[in-house]
Parts: C-alpha cells; structure tokens; sequence
C-alpha cells in the first residue's frame, strides 16, 4: 500500500480517536454496532475531506498571491509554466526548469524568496 497525505491523515485521526476506536470495534464484535463503527469512520472520511479542501484552497489563494508577485518582478519574462511548477513540484532544482527552457535568469533578484 502506497501511503498519500490522505492515507496519513485517515490514519492519524483513526489513531488519535483510538480509544474510541477499540470501543467501537468492540461494540461491532460483542453487539453486531456496525452504525456506530461507520459513522466513526464516516466522520473520519468528512474531517479528513474538510481539512484537505482547506489545504487545497490555501495552496491556490498563495499561489495567487506568487503569480502576482512574479508578474510583478519579472515582467515580460513571467513563464505561467514556472509558477505551475513551482505549485507542482515541492522541491525544484533550477535545472528542470533550464531543461524546460523556462526563463530563470532573473528569478534570484526577482524578491520571491522569503
């Protein structure tokens, strides 16, 4: 199994609610409680889809706020592709952009390192 930042928060929220978790699972082999087993893990599924859609629009409002930005410093030479990489790749060397033939040659004076 392939763990994703899904699969994690799933997890970790399965783990923090463990105690209830035994309880409940107790209740589904001592009583047949499937309802209240599921509802647990429906509750789960929600939280887990709220906290991630909030992720998700934090991630699109910054990356509003960096397409501004580089507009801004670079002008003409703005590359939509950089910025879409930027957002897509967590951890970006300059040669994947060089690669790409993106212009990069201004984005070190361009003020958008923090």
């Amino acid at each position: 199994m392939r763990f994703t930042s899904l699969n994690i928060q799933i997890i970790l929220f399965l783990i923090i609610g463990s105690f209830s978790m035994g309880q409940l699972l107790r209740g589904v082999t001592e009583k047949e409680n499937w309802h209240d087993w599921v509802m647990y893990l429906l509750t789960a599924l929600i939280e887990t889809a709220q906290l991630t859609t909030k992720k998700i629009r934090a991630m699109l409002s910054l990356k509003e706020v960096y397409e501004k930005q580089m507009k801004q410093a670079l002008g003409s030479s703005f590359s939509y592709e950089l910025l879409q990489l930027l957002f897509t790749i967590p951890y970006l060397k300059i040669e994947l952009p060089e690669k790409r033939k993106i212009a990069v040659a201004k984005l070190p004076l361009c003020g958008l390192r923090n």
